[in-house]
């Protein structure tokens, strides 16, 4: 039984999750307290990211290469994301986000390198995923208590 229903499951739930986390996981991407958040704001929190070369949009029918039209319009069909997705391009400029980086080492990188910056009670509102040692970590210092930095 656990071979006909147990090993499916756990297989197509491990990809669920690798791919949904790597979807909202990135330094590049901030992260909104309830104060901040808006629906703009959430929906383009996320990051398009190439799964497989060229065969995962095919196979996936593009939900890893075209999320942040999803996130914008879930009701936009998954045959014409791509053409949302160009036209998002256009549209966001420099605020549409795209990582071209093999998933595995953007996982690894994510998993090792990724920390969540909660905001003092007095400064900032807004959640960052930052890198250890980045700059971004060193301009957090004094808003961000879980920085290593900050801690000495």
């Amino acid at each position: 039984m656990f071979i006909i229903y147990g090993i499916p499951y756990l297989y197509v739930n491990n990809w669920l999750v690798f791919i949904t986390y790597l979807q909202h996981t990135d330094p590049v991407l901030p992260h909104y307290s309830a104060e901040k958040w808006t629906f703009a704001r959430g929906a383009l929190a996320t990051i398009d990211r190439t799964f497989m070369g060229p065969v995962g949009g095919w196979i996936l029918h593009g939900i890893c290469e075209t999320h942040v039209a999803h996130h914008t319009s879930s009701k936009i069909p998954h045959y014409n994301a791509w053409e949302a997705t160009e036209a998002l391009k256009n549209f966001l400029g420099p605020h549409y986000q795209r990582s071209e980086e093999n998933m595995f080492v953007s996982f690894y990188k994510a998993h090792r390198d990724c920390i969540v910056c909660r905001p003092t009670p007095t400064i900032d509102k807004v959640l960052m995923i930052v890198r250890r040692g980045q700059p971004g970590c060193r301009f957090l210092q004094e808003r961000c208590w879980c920085c290593p930095e900050v801690r000495r």
